[in-house]
């Protein structure tokens, strides 16, 4: 810890934490710390009082401070006191006080400034490097830390409180952002909701990132114990409330999709742009290239006739007629029926192991059990039951739905799953 009274340094700390385990060896690699070396050094309960005197009537100043607060915080948390400064980021402020650079992360930055970082990755030679970077900002501003610093750091932060951040449980389940007026802006899902909140309230790396948070005045979750379900509810949500942020990248990251297309006795395939088809394809894919790519093995394993799954414009010198590996459907040599058939097939590789069958997953408290439903090889909801609960029909396990909303994307959800957790089927 460096103390800085605007004008120059006056004060420092600094010290070893036992951090009472063993150092991963990433971290000795990335710090240079050893486990010897913190043998004897203080644990944090020692040091921590130091801080607060040390700290005390301070602004707490570090580069993207939300990270480094939580930290602290987080460890006092632990001994049952609640650390609150005010903070004020280096990152922040050099967005809107040093414009124009290409990165802003510390060691970017200082490289381009010129600032020397001597034990890089060691608190600290970070916290002397952010000391000048703090002393440049104030020089920017006519020696005086910005009166409307405050302000200034709004323009790179989202208005949600960071206590509500710490009121979210560190649960799986599905999380909301709200807009000012309470419209759903992004919707997500994770493993860890509060963990994965606080990643999003350090996400300036992209303007995109940025504008979001900018956006964000309030969250709410809901807790689902099962990722399987926290998958289903996002995708379920995301179709319901076609949040705004969701759609870019969803739009971005599964640009192309192979469609059903039913024109005339034929089933036929297509590979089209997903933002200019209202309706959800069979398979989505991050290029049109991928998409053609899968119909060619399809083409090549299942005999499909190229003209038929929008591969090629047949005509009646089809070469792939001549090689005998495909039968010419396209140019009447073969019957749309004996065709279907085949196309089918392939289109049965997607479907579910079974006709009727649950998937059961961890609940949301330890009585509990969540399941998604599959009658008649199709997706019928999920929802949560009793582990006690002794039941075998479709229909009674009916009865404990919580959401009978059904999409396409949510057959894919589950298949994966199942692929990736074999043992959580039970045909019913």
């Amino acid at each position: 810890m460096y103390k800085h009274d605007g004008i120059r340094l006056v004060d420092e700390y600094q010290t070893l934490i036992n951090p009472e385990k063993k150092i991963p060896y990433n971290i000795t690699q990335i710090t240079g710390i050893t486990d010897e070396m913190v043998m004897h050094a203080p644990k944090f309960y020692e040091v921590a009082r130091k801080i607060v005197e040390f700290t005390e009537g301070c602004i707490f100043v570090a580069h993207n401070s939300n990270f480094d607060y939580g930290f602290v915080r987080q460890e006092f948390r632990s001994l049952g006191f609640d650390y609150q400064r005010e903070t004020l980021c280096t990152v922040k402020l050099s967005r809107k006080l040093l414009p124009g650079h290409p990165s802003y992360s510390l060691g970017k930055l200082c490289k381009t400034l010129g600032i020397p970082i001597t034990a890089r990755h060691r608190a600290a030679g970070d916290a002397l490097a952010t000391v000048k970077v703090f002393e440049l900002l104030l020089e920017r501003n006519n020696g005086e830390i910005p009166r409307d610093w405050k302000q200034l750091q709004k323009q790179y932060n989202t208005p949600l409180p960071l206590q509500k951040i710490e009121k979210i449980p560190s649960a799986t389940g599905v999380y909301y952002f709200h807009d000012a007026d309470g419209n759903v802006v992004y919707i997500g899902k994770s493993v860890n909701l509060q963990q994965r909140l606080r990643s999003h309230l350090n996400n300036y790396g992209t303007e995109k990132g940025v504008e979001m948070m900018q956006q964000i005045h309030d969250v709410s979750t809901e807790v689902t114990g099962s990722d399987l379900i926290a998958q289903l509810l996002e995708s379920e949500e995301i179709k319901k409330n076609t949040p705004v942020f969701n759609s870019a990248l969803r739009k971005k990251e599964f640009g192309y999709g192979i469609y059903l297309v039913q024109e005339d006795e034929f089933t036929r395939l297509e590979v089209r742009k997903r933002s200019t088809t209202p309706s959800e394809p069979l398979l989505k894919y991050t290029s049109k290239e991928a998409a053609k790519g899968r119909l060619e093995a399809a083409a090549e394993e299942f005999g499909l006739c190229r003209g038929i799954i929008g591969l090629e414009k047949c005509r009646k010198g089809c070469m792939h007629v001549g090689m005998e590996n495909c039968s010419g459907a396209a140019i009447g040599l073969e019957s749309p029926e004996e065709h279907n058939q085949r196309l089918e097939a392939w289109i049965g590789r997607y479907n579910f192991p079974h006709a009727n069958f649950v998937v059961i997953d961890r609940g949301r408290t330890e009585g509990e059990s969540a399941f998604a439903l599959v009658e008649n090889q199709k997706y019928v909801g999920y929802g949560f039951i009793a582990v006690e609960e002794v039941i075998y029909s479709p229909d009674q396990w009916k009865m404990y739905l919580t959401s009978t909303y059904t999409h396409r994307d949510q057959t894919a959800i589950i298949q994966r799953f199942i692929k990736e957790n074999p043992s959580r089927v039970k045909p019913i």
